[in-house]
């Protein structure tokens, strides 16, 4: 509204119009990306899964998050031992590390975020941990939850849609996997997914 009365007169108008724009087509945009992501993994059945390496997948999403670690100055490091595989479908796997590594940078104002993928017995393990404030114990049986947002006075200044470990427990769901959320044991937050393992 605010575009379509002054933005002809008023360029500061048009742009801080143009920029809102923007941002909330962005938001809406991530909001129904994540919704489709949802209800294809919570589909279940529809979902072909071929061999995955999870190093593989795991390095390519901590790369792909470099970026926006640096733009925080927090070290993000990958670490892979015994190489462990799954039955699953890729895309999505990359998916579930992403908004993992994106919630762990979202959260942590210093320090850095470790990602390791390890073989234990016939599991598959993917953590996630970061030197961020930790989890509240109150509120680790909601995190997984759709649309949940932990410490609600600061998530307001902290963009999302509340999808994202939501997300990320249907990922793990379809591949008959589990995860979890605690704090880690030096401060911070530990993400731990378990997958049964082919390999």
């Amino acid at each position: 509204q605010m575009l379509a009365r002054w933005g002809d007169r008023d360029e500061q108008v048009r742009k801080e119009s143009l920029d809102t724009i923007a941002k909330e087509s962005a938001s809406l945009a991530g909001m129904v990306a994540g919704m489709l992501t949802l209800a294809r993994a919570d589909s279940g059945e529809a979902i072909p899964k071929e061999r995955v390496a999870l190093s593989a997948v795991g390095a390519e999403a901590v790369s792909a998050a470099k970026p926006r670690a640096d733009e925080k100055h927090l070290t993000i490091a990958f670490s892979a031992d015994g190489g462990p595989a799954i039955m699953g479908d890729a895309s999505l796997i990359k998916q579930m590390f992403s908004n993992l590594i994106d919630n762990a940078i979202k959260f942590t104002d210093s320090g850095r975020v470790d990602v390791r993928v390890r073989a234990q017995g016939d599991r598959a393990i993917v953590e996630v941990e970061d030197t961020g404030p930790g989890v509240d114990p109150t509120e680790a049986a909601f995190i997984f939850d759709r649309f949940y947002r932990t410490d609600k006075s600061r998530s307001r200044s902290i963009p999302g849609t509340g999808l994202g470990l939501a997300i990320v427990r249907s990922i793990a769901r379809v591949h008959e996997g589990t995860v979890e959320a605690n704090s880690a044991p030096g401060g911070g937050a530990l993400f731990r997914a378990s997958f049964p393992r082919i390999s």
